[in-house]
């Protein structure tokens, strides 16, 4: 039921192309002196500016629709499905630790190695923001595999 209930809000997430945003795990603390720290060692629960790639969700639609290579072996055997690609966007807007979520339903055929390439092939995003200050931030990324429909042409009318 849990999972259930889990996969229901990720489809929903996916569907309004809304990215889960949540920065690396410090929940020790609800309120961390920025001062007493380095900088680039800390992580936050609650990230005030998401990060967000060059130009925006449309610019995002596009470069994984110009940059997607459906794997050859899943066209020729009809594979569909999406995949939630986790990653973190350094403070820099460079990414790093892609992998696919482990409670995704892998879908094989390159899928999986296809959803992974492209994300690494992305260029730096516009890295999220607390208090001003750049952050690294956790995404998740749903990558849908689609096959477009072909017409089929009818002999009689050439």
């Amino acid at each position: 039921m849990k999972t259930k209930i889990l996969i229901i809000i990720l489809v929903i997430f996916s569907l309004t192309l809304s990215n889960f945003i949540y920065s690396q795990t410090d929940t020790s603390k609800n309120k961390i002196d920025t001062n007493k720290h380095d900088q680039s060692e800390i992580s936050y629960v609650m990230i005030q500016e998401n990060p967000q790639f060059p130009g925006g969700d449309n610019e995002l639609l596009i470069f994984l629709k110009r940059n997607i290579k459906y794997p050859k072996l899943a066209k020729e055997n009809n594979i569909q499905g999406t995949l939630f690609v986790e990653f973190i966007v350094n403070r820099d807007g460079s990414i790093k630790d892609v992998r696919i979520r482990k409670d995704t339903n892998y879908i094989g055929y390159g899928c999986e190695e296809e959803a992974i390439r492209i994300v690494k092939s992305m260029p730096k995003w516009i890295p999220g923001k607390y208090s001003g200050n750049n952050v690294k931030a956790f995404m998740v990324l749903p990558i849908t595999f689609k096959l477009e429909i072909q017409p089929v042409k009818d002999e009689n009318n050439k």
